[in-house]
């Protein structure tokens, strides 16, 4: 092969190696936006950067409430984690800091929204990406 020939085969290379980087670099994920009721409570769940890892989630609640609690399960694998007790933010804004997500799939979120006339439970559907997709 001659100097050209080797020098074409290795930009070609470099060009294809670059082309499978771009494809494949990890971009920021889009936050997860989910909601449903409770009862008599509309709930609203954000996981800002949904990948493996533990995850601050907030959570609007409508109605007068006392205290929200979040507790992920993944059914399919039989995991479940322990429930967080979310902190006011603002009025009717909740913050549940540090709810671990320990593996890729989907889990189904539990808030349970405990106020003045009983407590009141939905389940959210959230997906979780692979560790080294956060944005």
């Amino acid at each position: 092969m001659t100097v050209r020939g080797r020098w074409a085969v290795a930009i070609s290379a470099l060009a294809a190696v670059a082309a499978l980087a771009l494809l494949f670099w990890p971009r920021p994920l889009e936050p997860v936006d989910v909601a449903g009721q409770a009862g008599a409570h509309q709930v609203r769940l954000v996981v800002g950067s949904p990948s493996v890892g533990a995850r601050d989630v907030t959570v609007d609640v409508t109605g007068a409430v006392e205290r929200v609690v979040v507790a992920p399960t993944m059914a399919e694998m039989g995991h479940a984690v322990a429930p967080v007790t979310a902190a006011p933010a603002a009025p009717g804004r909740y913050r549940a800091a540090g709810v671990e997500f320990f593996m890729a799939g989907r889990w189904d979120v539990a808030v349970t929204v405990h106020g003045p006339g009983g407590t009141e439970d939905v389940v959210l559907p959230v997906l979780i990406a692979p560790r080294g997709r956060e944005s």
